[in-house]
């Protein structure tokens, strides 16, 4: 049992010193730092950071995006038992100055120096400002704010004065111990501040860290884009050191080149990712002979059902209704035939796909996908072309693991079982327990649960029962296996103006299949029909502006007007709306009221910490007040032809 999580870099310190912890990028070249330099560098942070005077239970602001000094200065406030309010260096002003004043800080550290100019505020305020990256300061400033350097030069002479002052600090770390206030960044609302604790935090990493099932001997390599700050890449940086796994921090911009070179055994991702290389995957295809696509995609559909059939026997299948004798029996027999009569082609299919995987390194084990719901079609094409994603669900207030799929039981279509020490029971309206099968607000508990929201009673009140039942305000089914599938969120239900109730995540994912899709968020309440407000893909854009010979924004200028849809406008509507027609029908499981009515079509100027969270997710509140105009001509305009 850890006591704390900065004993997880230190005992795989002990057991590989020379191992490389991190590799990062320095201008053009690269850096590399091992597991004993690492080390070295959190107890000189530490012991900086203590001569500045930060001291237990200091709230200290932190708006630093992944990269390594995240890391050190993560385990060096832990050390010291102070209490981090991360957020990413793309957070907004406003929002930087409510989280610092709602945390209490006292201390803020920023990345840039131009970061800090935009937050002139905040430095006033604290007591006292660190900066990562040096540089020439305003003369007004000078006297508040320390650069790393400075710390770590102030750590080293500290640790010449006194070589075990580092270990007595670690010593009086407890469990109990809050480690960080971590401020959702959730799709509706303001943030607020999810109280997690050392021990929350462990319990995560005894939880995930088995199913990852990295070999420490090995000294497995992870490419990290998502942002340091959010719980799950947390979580998934704490489990994989524990582990001895070797860190390469990427960026957006590189991370296509980085995991090619850097061929990574295991990746933390969220399923944009995916669904942005089975876009690409697509858009390439159709550039391809006819005779090619269709080899192509009859290889991936028989390999799938190759690898279908053998789901029935590891019981790794979507199972909500029990079959009767001869319905098993009949399934045993079939699945049995698949795998013989398909096996020479499962082959082939395996050596055709290698240039597939090779996009992603080619080594890939595994890759845990968090933060929503793989979309049905990408999570049949990655098990078809080899590459092999486990969906896991979970939550800031969970620290945030719930359930995950597993190497041995990937079960499509689900985010897998509850982890070990976790309950979970789903609800009716009634909050009563619906059988298995149906569906139901989902509700967990288990000791990775946070004890509530920082001076936020009410909502921790509205979310976490008195005996520790958390609602997730997930709509979920349970298989009679014990997977979990999601199914939508229950404050997201849309209700259409003849009373239908509808769940829009489903028809949501099923949209963004489309490769002219990058986001889509459906509207339609209190409304006779439902509107698919989309933000275009950029290359599918691109080419359509290219075919009818005119530029982009030139087919959009209407919208900030009173004036007519364009030709051009007209033609796209049409054809997305068509393709929307042949996905959302009574064959693919759909209703007749959740068929599109209307579309709105907008270029992708999405960007994080405004229209989308750090995991790629819609904010849905702030979509409909950015585009409110839009969105209010193109609702009027249709009920008005209806």
């Amino acid at each position: 049992m850890y006591k704390n999580l900065v004993q997880i870099p230190l005992e795989i310190e002990k057991k590989y010193p020379n191992r490389v912890s991190h590799r990062y990028r320095a201008g053009k070249t690269f850096v590399d730092k091992t597991y004993s330099e690492y080390i070295h560098d959190i107890e000189l942070l530490t012991l900086g950071f203590l001569s500045i005077g930060i001291k237990e239970m200091d709230h200290v602001s932190f708006f630093v995006n992944n990269r390594y000094e995240w890391s050190v200065t993560d385990f060096a406030l832990q050390s010291l038992r102070a209490i981090s309010v991360p957020r990413g260096s793309d957070t907004s002003p406003k929002e930087a100055s409510f989280i610092y004043d709602h945390s209490d800080s006292k201390y803020v550290i920023f990345e840039t120096i131009e970061q800090l100019l935009d937050s002139k505020d905040l430095v006033s305020k604290s007591d006292k400002t660190f900066v990562v990256e040096s540089g020439e300061l305003p003369v007004e400033f000078k006297e508040k704010v320390v650069f790393y350097k400075e710390l770590f030069d102030l750590g080293a002479s500290r640790l010449k004065e006194d070589g075990t002052l580092f270990k007595e600090l670690l010593s009086k770390i407890e469990l109990n111990d809050v480690v960080s206030i971590i401020y959702t960044s959730g799709t509706t609302g303001n943030p607020k501040g999810v109280i997690l604790t050392q021990n929350q935090f462990i319990e995560n990493v005894y939880m995930t860290a088995p199913r990852m099932e990295i070999d420490e001997r090995v000294g497995e390599v992870t490419v990290t884009v998502l942002p340091a700050w959010h719980a799950f890449e947390r979580t998934f940086e704490y489990s994989g050191m524990s582990c001895g796994l070797s860190f390469v921090y990427s960026s957006l911009k590189y991370f296509s080149s980085d995991i090619v070179r850097e061929k990574p055994h295991i990746l933390a991702s969220v399923p944009r990712i995916w669904d942005s290389i089975y876009t690409k995957m697509n858009v390439f295809m159709k550039s391809q002979p006819k005779f090619r696509r269709k080899i192509f995609y009859t290889l991936v559909n028989l390999n799938y059902n190759y690898k279908k059939s053998f789901s029935y026997f590891r019981k790794s299948y979507l199972r909500f209704e029990k079959e009767n004798f001869f319905k098993r029996t009949f399934i045993c027999c079939l699945s049995l035939f698949r795998i013989v009569f398909l096996f020479p082609i499962h082959l082939i299919a395996e050596k055709l796909f290698t240039s597939v995987r090779e996009k992603i390194g080619g080594r890939l084990r595994c890759a845990i996908s968090g933060g929503g719901s793989l979309p049905v079609a990408i999570d049949r094409f990655l098990a078809s072309v080899g590459i092999n994603v486990l969906n896991a669900y979970g939550m800031t207030e969970c620290s945030p693991g719930i359930a995950s799929r597993t190497i041995k039981r990937n079960t499509l279509g689900s985010v897998g079982s509850p982890f070990i020490n976790t309950q979970i029971k789903i609800l009716d309206d009634n909050m009563e327990h619906v059988k298995k099968g149906e569906k139901g607000t989902l509700y967990i508990k288990g000791p990775q649960v946070m004890s509530g929201y920082y001076k936020n009673e009410e909502a921790t009140k509205e979310i976490l029962s008195k005996d520790g039942w958390l609602c997730t305000g997930d709509l979920a089914r349970e298989t009679l296996y014990g997977d979990i599938v999601l199914v939508g969120r229950s404050k997201d239900t849309i209700v259409l103006l003849g009373g239908e109730n509808i769940d829009p995540l489903t028809i949501e994912d099923k949209i963004q299949e489309s490769e002219m899709v990058d986001h889509v968020m459906l509207l339609g309440q209190d409304k006779k029909g439902l509107t698919a407000f989309i933000a275009l893909n950029d290359d599918a854009l691109a080419n359509f502006a290219n075919d009818v010979k005119v530029k982009i924004s030139d087919i959009f200028s209407f919208l900030h007007n009173d004036k007519e849809p364009t030709e051009e406008y007209k033609i796209l509507e049409k054809k997305i709306k068509d393709e929307l027609d042949k996905k959302i029908t009574k064959e693919s499981g759909f209703k007749p009221f959740e068929k599109i009515t209307n579309v709105i079509l907008v270029k992708n100027t999405f960007k994080i910490g405004q229209e989308l969270t750090q995991t790629l997710k819609i904010k849905r509140k702030q979509i409909e007040k950015t585009y409110h105009s839009i969105i209010s001509k193109f609702m009027d305009d249709h009920n008005d032809k209806k």
